[in-house]
């Protein structure tokens, strides 16, 4: 894995789970598991079409489908346990430790991203 596939992953990643959330949906997904699963449905389809060039296309059954598709599976719980603990951080005016949830949220993610990517990259 090079460094340019370590960039793509990153950008697709803050693609799949910023640009393409609402802010309703990331205020509301703290206290609504329906707006969090259509949050990590819209990311698993964005993560699979970004993630298309590096591991191809071939499906739901392996490539980036199944990439992301597992990645949403991590997504889930992740984010349901981050938002809850963020949320209330910041209700408590506790910024420091709201801030750290977020850094803590995303370098989850980014560990399931790479601990992953080497087994659905092409040979």
């Amino acid at each position: 894995m090079n460094e340019w596939i370590v960039l793509y992953v990153l950008t697709a990643h803050f693609i799949a789970d910023f640009v393409f959330q609402k802010t309703k949906t990331g205020l509301m997904k703290s206290k609504d598991n329906v707006i969090l699963l259509s949050h990590v449905i819209t990311y698993v389809v964005i993560l699979a079409i970004l993630m298309v060039p590096v591991l191809g296309l071939h499906g739901w059954g392996q490539g980036a489908g199944l990439y992301a598709l597992v990645n949403g599976v991590l997504h889930f719980p992740t984010d349901f346990i981050s938002s809850r603990l963020s949320s209330k951080y910041y209700k408590e005016g506790r910024l420091y430790a709201f801030w750290k949830v977020i850094g803590l949220d995303q370098l989850a993610h980014y560990a399931g991203l790479f601990l992953t990517l080497p087994y659905f990259l092409p040979q």
